[in-house]
């Protein structure tokens, strides 16, 4: 399937749905839904103002979507993160930069949430190198609206980029309890 530009996420498949991020010529930020013949089903506008990353490596449109088979979630490296109907209706965004601060990250906050029992869960950890200041955190929002059901800081004594992560967080259940791993 021939697409508007780069696309470095990873698509996500429901059914016959594909979703996949992508930037378009005029660097803007968008999440597609294809049926699995590749056919278009929809395209939507997230955010703007593409950022290239180390040269051609990366893009803002670089996280991977997420889907629990009736809405469709999408974070771009701006801090754009929105909620989408299988039609392609919008039910929420929200700009997290301005819910939780200027992203400081060298590479662009690349960060794919993670799904779990209708809550996301977003690792933003990144920040200026002043450990009086830490900027980073790990929050958790109810899917279905955007709302924050609560936030961690997480404090570091790393110093410049060694403060930054881009790695998604992952859920990881035992016996008694869910764990949340971030970084």
């Amino acid at each position: 399937v021939k697409l508007p530009g780069p696309a470095g996420s990873t698509p996500v498949i429901w059914g016959d749905r594909i979703f996949l991020t992508t930037v378009n010529d005029n660097g803007d930020l968008l999440l597609l839904a294809l049926d699995t013949t590749g056919k278009p089903l929809w395209e939507r506008q997230v955010s703007g103002g593409n950022k290239h990353v180390r040269g051609d490596e990366g893009n803002s449109a670089s996280h991977s979507p997420l889907t629990d088979g009736r809405l469709v979630w999408t974070q771009m490296a701006d801090g754009k993160l929105a909620c989408f109907d299988f039609a392609g209706q919008e039910i929420w965004k929200v700009d997290l930069q301005e819910r939780y601060g200027k992203f400081s990250i060298q590479f662009g906050m690349t960060s794919t949430p993670v799904l779990d029992n209708g809550v996301l869960y977003l690792q933003l950890i990144h920040g200026e190198g002043d450990v009086k200041t830490r900027e980073a955190c790990v929050v958790a929002l109810e899917a279905g609206t955007g709302k924050q059901v609560w936030r961690v800081d997480r404090p570091s004594d790393a110093y410049a980029e060694n403060e930054h992560s881009y790695a998604s967080p992952v859920i990881y259940r035992d016996d008694r309890q869910k764990y949340l791993l971030t970084h």
